[in-house]
């Protein structure tokens, strides 16, 4: 039951450029680490000195923890959304499980969770179609060919699971926006692997729950 991806990357990652994907690597770790550095002296130490109190930033960033912090249906969404991303990757399940076993998930909050792993799978695949030739910077040329023969030879078996145990869904997402996989498979797949997933993960729960 296989599913060719029959597209191909431009040329820019095929011609791998060693020095050129080293320096370019750098300077997108540089930035990450610049981000993630500001937005962790600002918690650590400016947030309690009301510096940028005001800003429209801190606001943002204030309510994004805010939310995620009390179990709420926009904290799930910004968990899952943020957690499904490439060059993220939050695991989102322990934050289920920490909702679920304090009493605070709520059924509804599953439209919360797939409308962001929806979302952002959407951006993997967007990503991945849009700007091909800055594949090698977001997966290693390996691993990137280890995914696309990995869904050559299984096909719809390999998203699907991908997505049910949680194992390079994001890599799949994104590798298959790349090779202009069907969107519209792509996004059917997905939803069936993780609502089975998350299904399963909901009994597991009740049954914990009703041991204690």
């Amino acid at each position: 039951m296989s599913l060719k991806l029959s597209g191909e990357p431009s040329s820019d990652f095929i011609e791998y450029n060693k020095a050129n994907k080293r320096f370019q690597g750098f300077v997108l770790i540089s930035i990450i680490a610049l981000i993630a550095i500001s937005v962790g002296v600002y918690f650590g130490f400016l947030r309690d000195l009301g510096l940028f109190q005001d800003t429209f930033v801190a606001d943002i960033l204030n309510h994004i923890i805010f939310e995620i912090k009390n179990f709420t249906f926009l904290g799930f969404f910004y968990i899952f959304f943020f957690g499904g991303l490439i060059l993220l990757f939050i695991p989102a399940e322990p934050y289920y499980f920490a909702a679920v076993g304090t009493g605070k998930f709520h059924y509804h909050y599953f439209i919360a969770i797939f409308a962001g792993i929806i979302l952002s799978y959407s951006v993997n695949y967007l990503i991945g179609w849009r700007f091909s030739n800055l594949s090698a910077l977001m997966v290693s040329p390996k691993k990137f060919y280890q995914v696309k023969s990995y869904i050559n030879r299984w096909g719809y078996i390999a998203i699907f699971f991908s997505n049910l145990v949680s194992f390079g869904s994001q890599q799949v997402s994104f590798v298959s926006g790349v090779f202009r996989y069907n969107k519209f498979r792509l996004l059917v797949l997905t939803i069936a692997g993780q609502a089975l997933k998350y299904l399963f993960l909901t009994l597991i729960m009740a049954g914990i729950i009703r041991l204690f």
